[in-house]
This record gives C-alpha cells, sequence and structure tokens, in this order.
C-alpha cells in the first residue's frame, strides 16, 4: 500500500513541478492544459533524460534522474515562464482550486480503482507481460543507454522503449521494488488516459460553450468562475468512462453467443471475426480463453 501511495504522490508533484508550460504553451485551453500536466511532465523529463543518457551525458542513476527532474521543474517555473508567466500561473492555481481538485479527483479515483482492480491478478505472466518485465528491469539495471537486453547478451534493447523508461524513471524515483512497479506502471497508464480523456471533452464542451477562461480570482471572472457550469464536468467524467469502462459491448454477444442464443447467421452477421464458429458451452461466461482477442479487434479490414 506504501508504493502505491508514493507513487501517486510522485506523479501528482511531476505534474504540479511542470505545470507551467502546460499554462504556457495550453493557454488557449479553458483549463490552461492541466488536465494534460501529468503525461506532458512524464515526456518532459523522461525524454531529455534518455536523450542525455544516450549520448553519454548522464547516467541513469537516481542521482541523475533527480537532477534531471529538478532541472525541469527550474525551467518550467523560472526560464520559460519568466516572472509574469510564473505569477500568472501561481494566480491561476489559486484561482480555480475546485477545478484542479476535481482533475485530481478523477485521476486519483481511476488510479486507485484500477489499482485494486489489477490486485486480483497481479502476475505478470501470459502474452508479452514476461518481455515487458525483461526489458524493464535491463533499463533499470543499465547505467548506460540504448539499455542492454536481458535476453540477448552483449546486445542492446532493438525495442521501442521510451515508454518502459518512463517506468523505470518512476521507479528509481520511488525505490519502487519492479515487480511492483510493473503493475503501478499499468495503473498509471489507466489513470492518465481517465484524466485526459476528462480533460480533452471538458474543454471541448467549455470551449463550445463559448466559455474560454476559468481564469483569474478577481472581479467578474472570480465570481464567474465560482459559478461554473458542471455540463462540462459530466461530460468529461462520461469520457473517461466510455474510453476506460465500457469499452465496445462485445462482451455481451460474446455471452449470449456462448449461451446458444441467437443463430449463426445473426453472429456471422455482426462481423466479429471468430465469433460466429466459437465453441459454446450453454453458460452465459464464455469459455474460450482467446474471446478477449476478438474483443479488442472488432473493426476489420475489407478488400
Amino acid at each position: 500500500m506504501l508504493y502505491l501511495f508514493l507513487w501517486w504522490l510522485v506523479l501528482v508533484a511531476l505534474g504540479l513541478a511542470t505545470f507551467p508550460v502546460a499554462f504556457r504553451f495550453l493557454n488557449a485551453l479553458p483549463d490552461r492544459g492541466y488536465a494534460f500536466a501529468k503525461p506532458l511532465a512524464l515526456l518532459l523529463i523522461a525524454y531529455p533524460f534518455w536523450l542525455l543518457a544516450s549520448f553519454g551525458l548522464l547516467q541513469n542513476t537516481f542521482g541523475a534522474i533527480l537532477v534531471t527532474v529538478l532541472l525541469i521543474a527550474a525551467l518550467a517555473w523560472g526560464v520559460i515562464g519568466l516572472r509574469r508567466a510564473r505569477e500568472s500561473a501561481l494566480d491561476w492555481l489559486r484561482a480555480n482550486v475546485s477545478h484542479v481538485v476535481a482533475v485530481e479527483a478523477v485521476f486519483t479515483l481511476a488510479y486507485f480503482a484500477f489499482a485494486y482492480f489489477r490486485s486480483f491478478t497481479p502476475e505478470i505472466t501470459a502474452t508479452e507481460k514476461p518481455m515487458e518485465f525483461m526489458f524493464l528491469n535491463s533499463i533499470l539495471k543499465s547505467t548506460d543507454f540504448p539499455p542492454h537486453d536481458s535476453w540477448l547478451s552483449g546486445y542492446a534493447i532493438s525495442y521501442y522503449y521510451l515508454g518502459y523508461v518512463i517506468v523505470a524513471l518512476l521507479t528509481k524515483l520511488t525505490a519502487v521494488p519492479s515487480n511492483y512497479a510493473f503493475n503501478l506502471g499499468l495503473t498509471s497508464i489507466f489513470a492518465l488516459s481517465a484524466t485526459a480523456a476528462f480533460g480533452l471533452v471538458y474543454n471541448l464542451v467549455r470551449g463550445a460553450s463559448g466559455e474560454t477562461d476559468i481564469e483569474f480570482g478577481n472581479g467578474q471572472r472570480g465570481r464567474a468562475a465560482a459559478r461554473r457550469p458542471r455540463a462540462p464536468y459530466l461530460f468529461g467524467f462520461l469520457a473517461a468512462i466510455l474510453l476506460l469502462v465500457s469499452g465496445n459491448f462485445e462482451a455481451p454477444f460474446e455471452s449470449l453467443h456462448n449461451a446458444r442464443l441467437g443463430s449463426r447467421d445473426f453472429y456471422a452477421k455482426l462481423d466479429i471475426n471468430g465469433l460466429a464458429d466459437a465453441p459454446q458451452s450453454g453458460s452465459l461466461l464464455p469459455q474460450d480463453n482467446w474471446w478477449w482477442w476478438r474483443a479488442s479487434r472488432v473493426v476489420q479490414d475489407f478488400d
């Protein structure tokens, strides 16, 4: 449980550390890019660190990562924004505490909900998971980049691995064991995706209403902020649910087919590859261990 809270705390801190970058470059959005601050922070920190380590200017150590984080935060709150922009970012945060709390609530709810869900199946087995776990451990053990491939001694990882670098970076910052970090990385992807979906739709709905400012807490703007409409929040939350929870509704058809409800012609017309000929046990619970593969590939190409 300590690892779970520590990882969450570091993600929140990194988002705040680089928020002025989002505030300046996404300032046309009603929320000034606050909902995207965390994934942006991970990219702003991990990419320069990876690049400098690849050129041999840094080593893959806790100290080097911490220095990179502090330098990026200093640039975000200092050089990039200058004094006026820095004060604007602080003023915005002070004036929009309720919005900040709403975004953090979405992130936190998604984070801990998926962590609970993942706790039922935390095993790092099957499909690509052992390979991914190897990549994570290889990066953690490599002092320079490209990281060494643990499965092919003497060679570097020949794969796209920046995402693993990001998880490894968080692993070193939090000192979390890699087997916990693997699942926390999955949890983070879910939570960051939920927050980004929420932020995207929130900004679209808020912008469509003609209210492009959440703005600063003074005068009429401050009073307008206190009467912030609820619709953008409701649609933003719905977007996170639709993207990450509801899925594509293929599973009910799997259950109905397995229970032998409906004709083969009906399922063939649904055009879900392999569903019409899948084995049927007569129960609502699919017996085919690969049914989830069909569920992830319901859109087909035609000649």
